[in-house]
């Protein structure tokens, strides 16, 4: 009985240390330079904590394009496009669990190169925006084991297209949605269906903002929502008419006035969109928005010490466990 007794209390006690996988907490996975390279980090938005997982990745300055990275929250991969210093580009497949590379293939048949990058957890399908011909833009798919490009359907402009980072990926629907400005007009919503390649609409975009920092689709909502910069620099939540091209915006601005985002990240199931961003003047922040109201929920500083914020992406998964929540790093499941 006593060594029946004993395993129970040491089941117990184990199940304390982990955690309840049940109740995990819910975190952001970032992209941060650490002067040059690139390395992942976690920032839990409901408290600032940060901390980064494993060495950097390449050893090596890599060069990346905002945009062209995205998260396989089943896989727990961080996909990103970079060109280390003096090598090839490759496609960087690094775990969000330890933070360490798992694959890194050249990227071959890209034309003149990745600008996004989106992940369809439904059909596990890595789609790309790859840059063709004279600056136009077309649709592609990338082999994540051999980093090979198959584009579909034709450039979507016939001309030169301009372009940021601003995209996001309705998966159920079969869209991609980007930003983009052909060399003969005017900033257009670009909606190509993912399995031909072609074109579905492309909307002049209007409304009371003079540029879009990013968009996100809700998928239980059906809503594109974007960060929009106001006249005053200042920055504030939106949503997208896809039909239209017309932005409505929600809520409040952020700061005021002057306002730097370095990434953003979208919880639809929980009507939250998440900004890293820096008011003039102030700390570096984690936001969290009311997607329904456009409303400030919370805000949080946060320290990366020389660390640049590059990219974010959403993540409910098992590695943000209790201790993560809490800030409590010691109880953390995952030390660098």
């Amino acid at each position: 009985m006593r060594t029946q007794a004993s395993l129970v209390a040491v089941v117990c006690l184990a199940t304390l240390a982990l955690g309840d996988s049940s109740a995990e907490a819910q975190g952001l996975t970032l992209i941060v330079n650490p002067g040059g390279d690139r390395q992942l980090a976690l920032l839990d938005p409901s408290s600032g904590a940060f901390r980064t997982l494993a060495p950097p990745i390449g050893g090596v300055p890599i060069s990346t394009i905002g945009g062209a990275d995205t998260l396989d929250r089943n896989g727990n991969r961080q996909l990103f496009v970079g060109q280390p210093s003096g090598g090839a580009t490759k496609l960087y497949s690094v775990s969000t669990i330890s933070g360490a590379p798992i694959a890194s293939p050249d990227v071959s048949n890209d034309q003149n190169g990745i600008l996004m990058l989106e992940y369809d957890h439904g059909e596990n399908v890595l789609f790309a925006l790859a840059s063709v011909g004279p600056g136009d833009r077309q649709l592609g798919v990338v082999n994540l084991a051999t980093g090979a490009v198959t584009l579909r359907g034709s450039p979507l402009a016939g001309e030169g297209l301009s372009t940021g980072g601003s995209r996001a990926l309705d998966e159920s629907g079969n869209r991609f949605f980007f930003v983009g400005t052909p060399s003969s007009g005017s900033q257009q919503l670009y909606v190509v269906d993912t399995s031909s390649g072609a074109e579905i609409a492309s909307p002049n975009t209007s409304g009371p903002f003079v540029a879009i920092r990013s968009l996100a689709w809700d998928a239980d909502d059906s809503t594109l929502f974007g960060l929009f910069t106001l006249a005053n620099g200042d920055a504030q939540l939106g949503a997208f008419d896809t039909a239209t091209g017309v932005v409505s915006l929600r809520g409040n601005p952020l700061a005021g006035g002057s306002f730097s985002s370095s990434a953003a990240a979208m919880d639809g199931a929980a009507d939250r969109y998440y900004l890293a961003g820096q008011p003039a003047g102030g700390d570096p922040t984690i936001y969290t928005l009311d997607t329904v109201s456009g409303l400030e929920l919370d805000s949080h500083a946060y320290s990366s010490g020389v660390l640049d914020l590059l990219a974010a992406g959403f993540d409910p998964g098992p590695l943000f466990a209790d201790g993560f929540e809490s800030a409590n790093f010691d109880a953390w499941s995952v030390h660098p």
